[in-house]
């Protein structure tokens, strides 16, 4: 079920019927199990995911030195600041907390890291502003035991939310449809609009590059997988090229330039698995695909996502 949720749920008036054929069960019950797997934290939502490009401004990974008996600390007060989206604590030898910022700009966005890290008293930072996603899609196949998505790019210039008149209270709720039969109508209900109006709202966005991925979003943990591994390599367009068109297990695939000083490790991917075996040769494999040469591997070791 958890599979068809992600695979096979598509944005039609009744995505969860796409998904209940697909499974050869009745619609009603894969409805009740949804719900079951929300409220149990096994699914963290349901409905569009979009290209980060979209939303404009500037967006970084950055990694940070904080004392390891803390570093879960540091953790939770950075992803409670607002602009993070993830933060994690990583098994790397010189920065061991590791989190996304998004800001309106490039200057804004090194002002407010610079000014933040400041704040809890953080010395030593690197900030890798995102040049490039080449591919966004966390999706875990239950069977195979690691995550799996089709191979392919995201459109690279995909016109901006604001420029469409999109505010981001709307994509926040097709990121989060309700989980029921008709889920666009109930949305639609809400919001003022139309069901048929967000639907070809919808077709138009996955047309122009601006949506990216639809169906359900799981939480790692739950579904046992353990390993979440954050690839590092040398490189650049060629080799994100390479990772995002031939290796369905890496789930983000980004280009990354370093904000302040330098920092040879551009080519960024995450695979994750139930088994850090299974990691292990996925990375070797996507490396020598992509000819990064040398690489480097951080594993999380806990963090937090909003």
């Amino acid at each position: 079920m958890l599979n068809a949720l992600q695979y096979d749920s598509k944005p039609v008036a009744e995505p969860f019927d796409v998904a209940a054929t697909a499974l050869g069960i009745d619609v009603d019950r894969l409805i009740r199990e949804a719900r079951r797997f929300e409220d149990a934290g096994i699914m963290r939502r349901f409905g569009v995911s979009f290209n980060s490009a979209a939303f404009g401004g500037a967006s970084a990974l950055v990694l940070a030195a904080v004392p390891p008996e803390r570093a879960m600390e540091y953790a939770e007060a950075i992803s409670s600041h607002g602009r993070s989206k993830h933060s994690y604590v990583r098994s790397f030898p010189e920065y061991n907390l590791w989190f996304t910022y998004r800001a309106t700009g490039a200057d804004a966005l090194r002002k407010e890291v610079h000014s933040l890290l400041s704040s809890l008293d953080v010395r030593d930072w690197v900030i890798l502003r995102t040049s490039r996603v080449y591919k966004l899609s966390v999706k875990y196949d239950l069977e195979r035991g690691t995550s799996w998505a089709s191979p392919g790019m995201l459109r690279p210039d995909p016109p901006k939310l604001a420029e469409l008149g999109i505010d981001r209270e709307l994509t926040k709720e097709l990121e989060n449809l309700p989980v029921s039969r008709r889920p666009f109508r109930e949305l639609a209900v809400d919001s003022g609009e139309t069901e048929e109006g967000l639907l070809d709202l919808v077709d138009e966005l996955f047309s122009r590059g601006v949506a990216a991925d639809f169906g359900a979003v799981l939480e790692p943990e739950p579904v046992g997988m353990r390993y979440n591994a954050v690839v590092m390599g040398h490189g650049g367009e060629r080799e994100c090229e390479a990772i995002a068109g031939r290796i369905p297990e890496a789930t983000h695939v980004v280009l990354r330039e370093p904000v302040d000083g330098s920092w040879d490790l551009r080519t960024y991917f995450v695979v994750h698995s139930r088994d850090r075996a299974d990691s292990e040769s996925i990375v070797d494999r996507a490396a020598k695909i992509a000819g990064m040469g040398k690489y480097n591997v951080a594993y999380s070791e806990g963090g937090f996502t909003v």
